[in-house]
C-alpha cells in the first residue's frame, strides 16, 4: 500500500519529500510531523499536502483537489471514516506549530479537531477509509477484491519460496475475511 500511495503522489507532478523513520525527528509522532512541516517550509514552500500511507483508496484527484485548495490559503483534509485524516493540506501562513503539535494525533478526534482548533475545511474531499485495525482491514477485503487478490499473490509468492504450509491457511483466511491480526505499517511522513 505504501508503494501505492508514493506513485499515486508522483502521479500528481507535485514536488514531494519522505520523512522514513531514519529521517524523522522528534521523539512523538506530532513532533516529527511539526518537523517534516517546518522543514519543508524552511525549503521554501508556502503550502504543504501530507499524504497518509494506510489508505488504499487514495486518488490523485484527492491530491490535486487538496492542492487547489491549499493554493487559496485554506487548510483543509480528508476525513477518515474513523474519524482521522488521510490527507492534510497546511498553509504556511495558518500554520501554527504549537497548535498542531497538540492536536489528537493518531485518534478519532483528529477530525473533529481540525475543524474546531484549526478552522479546517473538509467539505470537497470524500470521507474515505483507512486501515489502521483488524476491522479496517476485514472491511477492505470485504469491499476490494483486487486488494484479497494482491494479499494471495504475497501468500503465494512465500509459498514459493519458502514451501511451507502456513501460506495455504493465510489464502484461505484472506478470503473469508478472516484476517485476525493486523498492524498497520510504520508511520512514513511524505509531504
Amino acid at each position: 500500500m505504501y508503494e501505492k500511495t508514493l506513485r499515486t503522489i508522483a502521479a500528481s507532478k507535485l514536488p514531494s519529500f519522505i520523512f522514513t523513520e531514519k529521517t524523522q525527528v522528534g521523539k512523538t509522532f506530532a513532533k516529527r510531523l511539526n518537523h517534516a512541516i517546518t522543514k519543508v517550509f524552511e525549503d521554501g514552500y508556502e503550502n504543504v499536502i501530507i499524504v497518509g500511507s494506510d489508505t488504499p483508496s487514495l486518488e490523485i484527484q484527492d491530491i490535486i483537489t487538496t492542492n487547489k485548495i491549499v493554493s487559496t490559503g485554506q487548510n483543509t483534509f480528508g476525513k477518515t471514516n474513523s474519524g482521522g485524516a488521510y490527507i492534510i493540506g497546511i498553509s504556511k501562513q495558518l500554520f501554527h506549530e504549537s497548535t498542531f503539535c497538540k492536536l489528537p494525533w493518531k485518534t478519532n478526534k483528529l477530525a473533529n479537531a481540525l475543524v474546531m482548533q484549526l478552522q479546517f475545511t473538509f467539505s470537497q474531499l470524500a470521507v474515505k477509509s483507512d486501515l489502521n485495525t483488524s476491522v479496517d482491514f476485514k472491511a477492505a477485503l470485504r469491499k476490494n477484491t483486487l486488494l484479497k487478490f494482491w494479499l494471495i499473490e504475497i501468500a503465494l509468492y512465500f509459498k514459493q519460496y519458502t514451501k511451507q504450509r502456513f501460506t495455504e491457511t493465510l489464502i484461505q483466511q484472506i478470503l473469508s475475511s478472516g484476517w485476525s491480526v493486523f498492524k498497520a505499517p510504520p508511520n512514513p511522513i511524505t509531504v
